[in-house]
C-alpha cells in the first residue's frame, strides 16, 4: 500500500462520515471473539510446551552461570570464588589443576626473575580461557537444540506470553491437552502467573498505557550493542500491545542505498543537525511494533498517524493481515519532528478497505498516551543536534580506531 493510495482511503472514511469511539474499547471489534478464543485455546498446549522447556533449560543455565564464573575467576587468578571446585567434573577439575600449576609458577618467577615463566603463565591461562569458552559454547550449543526442538512457541493468532485468556475456551482445551495454565483456570485463585476473562467483550476493557519514557545518551549497552538516545510510548487494550520508539536511526552506510541516504541527508540537513561520518549514516525515525499478526475486525490496513482521525495527519500505513508482527520504522522529516516534540497525540487505526479500494470503514483506533512524549522527545530532538555526532564519533571512531 503506498502512501498516497493510503491518504486518499484515509480521506475517502473521513469523508464519508467513518467515526472512530474516543475510547477503543467503546466499541468491540467484530473479529475479536474469533481471534482470542483460538487464541486461548492454542495457548494451552504453547504454555505446556514452555515449561517443559524451561525445565530442560533450567540444568542449562545453572551450567552456564557457572562457567562464566569459572571464567572471572580466571581472570582475576581468584579461586576462593569459586571453591569448592568439583573433582567429578573435567572442567572443574581441569581448573584446580591450573590454578595449582599457576600458583607454581607464580612462586618459581618470583624467586628466580625468568621471563621464560611469565610466558608459560599466560599460555596456560589462555588455554585455560579457550577450554572455559568452547565448555560454555557447547552448552549454549546444547540449548539451542532444546529450543529448536520445541517448535513455534506462539499460537497463530499472535503470542502466549503475557497473553490474557478466555477461561472457557482453555477449560475446553484442557480436556485434550496437559498445561500448567489448567489449574489455574480452574482454580481462579489469586496470585496465578496467568490472567482470564470470562468472555472477549471483557477483554476489551483491558487497557494500559504508559508515559513516554526519558532518553538518556547514546552508550555501549550490556550486550556490547550500541543503544540509548530514544524515548518509548507504550498502549494494550486486550491483548493487543503498541509500542513506539523514537530514536535515531543509525546504521552502516553500506547497508543502505544511495538513494535512502540521500533521503536521510536532506532530513538532517533541513532540521538542522550537523552529523558528518563517513562511515555511519543517521535519521531521526519513529519505530512501531504493534502485536497483530491477523485482524480482529476484518480490517485490511493500518495507519499511524497524529491526532484524531478527522483531523489526521499520516505517519505510515501498512497491510493488516501478513501473519507478523507489524514492524515498521518511518523517518521523521521537521515538520513531524516538531508535532512529536509539541506533543500532539500519535494513533494506531485498523481500517477494512471497501473491495474496489476507494474507500473503507475505521473499525479500531488506539491513541497513545502524551504524557511526557513532548518533554521526553523535545530532549532528544536537542541531543541529536548537539550530542550525538560527538558521542557516537567515541563509541565508532573513523576507520576503527
Amino acid at each position: 500500500m503506498n502512501r498516497s493510495r493510503s491518504q486518499l482511503v484515509l480521506a475517502l472514511v473521513l469523508a464519508a462520515g467513518g467515526s472512530i469511539p474516543v475510547q477503543a474499547q467503546d466499541a468491540l471489534p467484530e473479529g475479536l471473539a474469533r481471534v482470542e478464543m483460538e487464541r486461548s485455546r492454542q495457548c494451552v498446549d504453547v504454555l505446556g510446551r514452555i515449561e517443559a522447556l524451561e525445565d530442560r533449560l533450567e540444568p542449562l543455565a545453572t551450567r552456564s552461570e557457572r562457567l562464566i564464573a569459572l571464567a572471572t575467576a580466571v581472570a582475576l587468578e581468584d579461586r576462593a570464588s569459586v571453591e569448592p571446585l568439583a573433582a567429578d567434573d573435567p572442567v572443574e577439575a581441569e581448573l584446580a589443576a591450573w590454578f595449582d600449576q599457576d600458583l607454581a609458577l607464580a612462586t618459581r618467577y618470583v624467586e628466580e626473575q625468568d621471563e621464560a615463566l611469565v610466558a608459560q603463565r599466560n599460555e596456560a591461562r589462555q588455554a585455560m580461557r579457550t577450554r572455559l569458552s568452547e565448555a560454555l559454547g557447547a552448552v549454549q550449543a546444547e540449548a539451542d537444540e532444546e529450543i529448536a526442538s520445541a517448535g513455534s512457541l506462539t499460537s497463530s493468532v499472535g503470542g502466549c506470553d503475557g497473553a490474557i485468556l478466555i477461561r472457557g475456551a482453555v477449560l475446553e482445551a484442557c480436556g485434550t491437552v496437559t498445561s500448567p495454565v489448567c489449574d489455574a483456570a480452574r482454580s481462579g485463585e489469586a496470585g496465578s502467573p496467568y490472567r482470564f476473562v470470562d468472555a472477549p467483550e471483557d477483554l476489551w476493557q483491558v487497557e494500559e498505557v504508559r508515559p513516554w519514557t526519558s532518553p538518556a545518551p547514546l552508550g555501549i549497552m550490556p550486550d556490547g550493542q550500541i543503544g540509548g538516545a530514544r524515548t518509548m510510548g507504550y498502549a494494550r487494550i486486550g491483548n493487543l500491545t503498541l509500542t513506539l520508539a523514537f530514536a535515531p536511526l543509525l546504521g552502516s552506510r553500506e547497508n543502505f542505498s544511495e538513494e535512502e541516504i540521500s533521503h536521510f541527508q536532506a532530513i538532517i540537513d533541513s532540521a538542522g543537525f550537523k552529523f558528518e561520518h563517513p562511515e555511519v549514516t543517521f535519521v531521526p525515525a519513529l519505530s512501531l511494533r504493534a502485536s497483530a499478526p491477523e485482524p480482529l475486525a476484518g480490517e485490511t490496513l493500518y495507519l499511524l498517524h497524529f491526532d484524531e482521525p478527522n483531523e489526521a495527519d499520516l505517519l505510515w500505513s501498512g497491510p493488516a493481515g501478513t501473519g507478523e508482527a507489524v514492524q515498521p520504522t518511518v523517518p521523521l522529516s521537521p515538520r513531524y519532528l516538531a508535532r512529536l516534540s509539541a506533543g500532539h497525540p500519535i494513533r494506531f487505526t485498523a481500517v477494512a478497505e471497501d473491495p474496489d479500494g476507494e474507500g473503507g470503514e475505521m473499525v479500531y483506533s488506539v491513541q497513545f498516551t502524551p504524557l511526557n512524549q513532548s518533554p521526553a522527545a523535545s530532549a532528544l530532538v536537542g541531543y541529536m543536534s548537539e550530542q550525538l555526532a560527538s558521542d557516537l564519533a567515541q563509541i565508532v571512531p573513523v576507520g576503527g580506531r
